[in-house]
């Protein structure tokens, strides 16, 4: 369940790239990075579509470096946030814990600078057009990609979409973003874990 909920992280749709009027304007890929290695903080409102059609949504907490909290909206009870270097997804109405596979690709926005072309990681494309920015990725030869999309005016990051070894895609879209506010203490810190889910 928790490969399903963050393999396949958003809204299951098919991305037609191959439409529309590419810009001539150039873009790097370092000034993708450099982009969001200058966010301080990020606070978004989030949805979420996952392989099966469902729909969640939430509010994404981002720190840098290296802090993520998306909390899903009541009733349902989960939460994935990163403590200590790792990320955890959190059953609060089992009062469990699991930690997510290190080779997961929101282990990228924990690096202290975001990198694209750091070990490990692919840049399968990158393109411009009708004003969008993507970037596809792979990660630690996972299986699967990851793709980035980014307002080209902006660079800000509007969605992603990780797509798995059966080609099945989830996608989140940001909404509702608020740059450089500080958060709560609680947010971030003084977490109290549950315990660890062990496989059976």
């Amino acid at each position: 369940m928790i490969k399903r909920l963050f393999l396949s992280f958003g809204i299951g749709i098919a991305v037609a790239w191959g439409s529309g009027t590419a810009s001539a304007a150039p873009l790097t890929l370092d000034q993708v990075e450099a982009a969001l290695n200058k966010i301080t903080t990020l606070r978004a409102r989030f949805q979420q579509t996952g392989r099966n059609g469902n729909l969640t949504t939430g509010v994404f907490y981002f720190k840098r470096p290296g802090s993520v909290r998306f909390d899903y909206d009541a009733p349902n009870p989960h939460l994935i946030i990163s403590s200590g270097g790792c990320l955890y997804h959190i059953d609060k109405e089992l009062k469990e814990r699991s930690e997510l596979p290190k080779a997961n690709p929101l282990y990228l926005f924990l690096k202290t600078t975001i990198s694209f072309r750091q070990k490990g990681t692919r840049v399968l494309r990158f393109a411009k057009k009708d004003g969008i920015v993507q970037l596809v990725l792979s990660v630690d030869k996972e299986p699967g990609t990851l793709t980035l999309f980014f307002e080209t005016a902006t660079l800000h990051l509007q969605r992603w979409v990780l797509e798995d070894e059966e080609h099945q895609q989830t996608v989140i879209d940001l909404a509702e973003c608020v740059y450089g506010e500080q958060f709560p203490a609680y947010i971030f810190e003084r977490l109290e874990l549950p315990r660890q889910k062990h496989p059976s």
